[in-house]
């Protein structure tokens, strides 16, 4: 509805849907700021996007997201905040190709002429390496940029322009920021913890371990150690995870080994 439909039925539905399924309410708030957002309602979408950007671990995107309506309000160094904190908190660049291109034209518009050129650079790498169009305004941005900064050279391979990017992201957030290190350390981890693994189908790549305080803990099998079974008591320690699926934070039972 938000890409195709009635955007204003959009917020409606996603109003409803979060008050019927609560455990989801942020999945469907996030509906909600990106119809806003769409509709050019950008300080309602703001508001709703500040929320949801300020507990937990949220996805990249909607920090993108935050980021593209605290620029269209004018809050532009807010802007590329949000946005490095996108950029960091994913390692799939490609996915990012229009992030890294939105931060650049920020960066243009706040005479960061440097910054500027470099995150358009990496825009047109990634898509270059992946044979995509690369769009007239990031080529002219790059050709005008690199007209007015003629005395200063920059990065020209791939790698020197991503770490280049890379130092402007912790920069910006501030330079021992990690979005999941920030998650880890504020939560601290559960040690030396006992329970029972349940293996669940075989075809499931995941399984989950049932602690003696009958708390639920998920695991990949993949991170199990050889020779545990269906129904063994192990010990293990846990650490601060997210569930995608119930929007909601859970724990990642790690360190699994037999007792």
């Amino acid at each position: 509805m938000i890409e195709v439909g009635d955007k204003e039925e959009a917020i409606k539905s996603a109003l409803e849907a979060a008050n019927v399924f609560p455990r989801q309410e942020k999945f469907f708030r996030r509906l909600e700021a990106l119809a806003q957002l769409r509709l050019g309602r950008f300080a309602e979408a703001e508001l709703l996007y500040a929320k949801l950007t300020s507990g937990g671990r949220p996805d990249w995107w909607i920090f993108k997201e935050h980021g593209q309506a605290l620029r269209e309000l004018g809050k532009f160094e807010d802007a590329l905040t949000s946005m490095s904190k996108a950029a960091l908190s994913n390692r799939k660049l490609e996915a990012m190709v229009s992030l890294f291109s939105d931060i650049g034209f920020v960066c243009r518009q706040t005479d960061l002429k440097q910054d500027a050129r470099n995150h358009l650079l990496l825009s047109k790498h990634i898509r270059e390496k992946h044979g995509w169009a690369v769009s007239q305004a990031i080529c002219a941005g790059i050709t005008e940029l690199n007209q007015e900064l003629s005395d200063l050279s920059g990065p020209e391979d791939f790698d020197g322009v991503l770490a280049e990017c890379q130092r402007f992201w912790r920069r910006t957030v501030g330079a021992h920021y990690d979005l999941r290190e920030a998650s880890l350390k504020s939560k601290g981890l559960k040690r030396m913890l006992k329970g029972k693994l349940k293996m669940g189908p075989p075809e499931r790549p995941y399984c989950f371990l049932l602690s003696d305080t009958r708390e639920s803990y998920f695991c990949r099998k993949s991170d199990l150690p050889g020779g545990v079974t269906d129904g063994v008591t192990v010990q293990f320690d846990a650490m601060p995870s997210f569930d995608k699926k119930k929007i909601q934070e859970s724990w990642k039972a790690i360190n699994v080994r037999p007792i």
